[in-house]
């Protein structure tokens, strides 16, 4: 009869390390994913003269969720209307589009996030 024995009292320290930091890396990653979609939203916001895009912030919650998003008082309006003629290329579906493109990257979006808050490159 073969006995083998495994120590995997690393891998259990290296678990109890990581269950400590998924708070901070939940916050981490919606707060990345929030600050890409802002970043892709940039360059669709309608611009006359700078108001609603000067308007837009991306705020992390409390919680470790993040929020983005333009405001002015006709920033929805704008938005929900993709029959107006915007000027410069830009376009209505400015926070949802990029929200969805995002949304789309998320596996590789965590994956860059869990390296760089473990320290594994």
């Amino acid at each position: 009869m073969l006995n083998i024995e495994f120590d995997i009292s690393d891998l259990m320290r290296g678990l109890h390390v990581l269950e400590s930091r998924l708070p901070a890396v939940k916050a981490q990653i919606a707060l990345t994913m929030a600050k890409e979609a802002f970043r892709i939203s940039g360059e669709q916001v309608p611009h006359d003269i700078g108001t609603l895009q000067a308007s837009g912030k991306v705020e992390p919650e409390p919680d470790g969720a993040a929020i983005m998003g333009y405001h002015t008082v006709y920033a929805a309006r704008l938005h929900e209307h993709p029959e107006y003629n915007f000027q410069k290329g830009r376009k209505a579906k400015f926070v949802e589009d990029p929200a969805k493109e995002v949304a789309g990257r998320a596996e590789r979006i965590v994956t860059s996030v869990v390296q760089q808050q473990l320290g594994i490159r």
